[in-house]
């Protein structure tokens, strides 16, 4: 009802991840661009972390527009490494592939993820994988898991390039192996006073409101 009474096309601030929604604000503008770079040019993956409620998700989005190209979100990563893979592999296959077995054998996801991964590097592609909620994975072997993906290299850098959201506390769950070929790292902090105010005007604006 609101809505219509303040001349609103829809919610200003109800919780969102669409990308349409990102009010680009100094400190989220930094982050970006450090991340980006870091997937872009390292030979790692890039971490972004912080307290709930800080736009992790939404900038993770606004990052995969960004780089455009096939991209696979797990919502859910406290999964067995061999679900972990199945999974990824299907997110990734092209358009119209059949999907995976009920229950493939590892070896079987992994080639196929292999196979994918090859063809989108042959049309100048390198697909990337945002794994959300990184702090909820308990078991090393998924870390291990993660960490290996990075090792499929068609022609120079890995053929995945891949991106870790959690809460802070994914710092001291995430093993040395994976932690140190981090090639990005970004708190993102709560807002500052002028990058609320700044954050309320742009969501207002996005809904219509002048």
């Amino acid at each position: 009802m609101y809505e219509s009474h303040f001349g609103l096309s829809a919610r200003p601030f109800c919780e969102t991840v669409a990308a349409e929604s990102f009010v680009p604000l100094p400190s989220r503008e930094s982050a970006l661009r450090r991340l980006r770079y870091g997937l872009e040019h390292g030979a790692g993956p890039a971490l972004v972390f912080g307290m709930p409620g800080t736009g992790k998700t939404l900038l993770a989005r606004v990052l995969a527009r960004a780089l455009g190209g096939p991209c696979a979100h797990l919502a859910f990563p406290a999964m067995p490494a061999a679900e972990l893979l199945a999974y990824v592999a299907d997110e990734l296959a092209p358009p119209g592939a059949p999907p995976n077995e009920p229950a493939p054998a590892l070896g079987v996801s992994v080639r196929r993820l292999r196979a994918t991964l090859a063809a989108s590097v042959a049309h100048g592609e390198r697909p990337l994988l945002i794994v959300d909620e990184a702090h909820l994975i308990d078991d090393p072997a998924t870390f291990e898991t993660l960490r290996l993906l990075l090792n499929f290299a068609t022609a120079g850098p890995p053929d995945l390039r891949l991106l870790l959201v959690g809460g802070p506390e994914v710092l001291l769950q995430m093993p040395p192996g994976l932690a140190d070929r981090l090639t990005a790292r970004c708190l993102l902090s709560p807002l500052s006073e002028p990058e609320s105010s700044a954050y309320i005007q742009g969501r207002l604006a996005s809904v219509g409101r002048l």
